[in-house]
């Protein structure tokens, strides 16, 4: 026997024929897909809810000037105004990246110069394979 459960309408309560004592009770699949989808959309509206409260955490971090993770960055490269936090990356800048740094590696068969000892390698292997295997 079938009969719809009056307290969950969603439920539908299946009674054994052979043992009338035991009952069985069944939701029916599109109510079981909507409270999936309902936990689901929960979920992600709490796992929203706590990026936003962790930015928020940061930002007032950051207007207090408490939060040890973040580095103040007081290297300043004085030719293109970029800026870190360990003096040695600002002198890896100055010597190999800025616009002033000189390539100090040349090509020996064609004009290509590099800052970089490996930039030439690779550009020798890549152009000049021919002429160096």
């Amino acid at each position: 026997m079938v009969e719809i459960d009056p307290i969950n309408q969603s439920a539908v309560v299946v009674s054994a024929l052979l043992w009338p004592y035991k009952t069985i009770v069944a939701f029916e699949p599109e109510n079981r897909l909507a409270r999936r989808n309902n936990w689901q959309q929960q979920q992600q509206q709490q796992q929203q809810h706590q990026q936003q409260q962790q930015q928020q955490q940061q930002q007032q971090q950051l207007r207090q000037g408490g939060n040890s993770n973040i580095r103040e960055r007081s290297f300043v490269c004085v030719d293109c105004g970029k800026a870190y936090a360990v003096h040695r990356s600002l002198w890896r800048h100055l010597k190999f990246e800025c616009i002033n740094a000189k390539p100090k590696f040349t090509c020996d068969a064609c004009p290509y110069k590099s800052p970089h000892k490996w930039c030439i390698e690779n550009h020798k292997k890549k152009h000049h394979s021919n002429v160096y295997n």
